[in-house]
């Protein structure tokens, strides 16, 4: 099997996209490549807080 790398940079860009109160809070990800491949990504990361430090919650999905 032939292995191919690629190698560069990239430049990610967090923006909020929900208020700071929110209980489910959420962040737009957006990349930008540079290098051996130009290009773009974009993603959302969610995060949730409890009102209990002993009972961490975390969102997960595939898409």
């Amino acid at each position: 099997m032939t292995e191919h790398v690629a190698k560069g940079n990239f430049d990610v860009q967090l923006t909020p996209t929900s208020a700071a109160d929110a209980a489910v809070g959420a962040m737009a990800i957006a990349k930008t490549f540079h290098g051996d491949l130009d290009g773009t990504s974009a993603g959302q990361m969610l995060a949730v807080r409890t009102r209990s430090m002993d009972q961490p919650a975390m969102l997960r999905w595939s898409g």
